[in-house]
């Protein structure tokens, strides 16, 4: 793997990545959606657990490490305005 390549799979593995996909996907489906963060590629796992308690969309976001999700968890939380998002956090 070269240079530019191992750069780009540290960025997705980043909190802000996983911090702007929030933004993103919260500003598409509002508050009519359950998001979820993850470590990794875990996200079916938890998508058909999560589903089968739900009927609403439900929306996952890979963060890349359990500390990841920790940072996103703080991050979120310590923001008044995302508390009307219904949200998990999975490690």
């Amino acid at each position: 793997m070269n240079e530019v390549e191992l750069l780009i799979q540290e960025k997705e593995k980043s909190t802000s990545t996983a911090f702007v996909r929030f933004i993103l996907l919260s500003d598409k489906y509002k508050e009519e959606a359950f998001y979820y963060f993850v470590e990794g590629k875990d996200a079916p796992y938890y998508q058909y657990r999560i589903k089968s308690q739900t009927e609403i969309e439900i929306i996952p976001i890979q963060c890349g490490g359990k500390s990841k999700v920790l940072e996103i968890f703080n991050l979120l939380k310590g923001r008044e305005s995302y508390n009307k998002y219904k949200k998990g956090f999975f490690v």
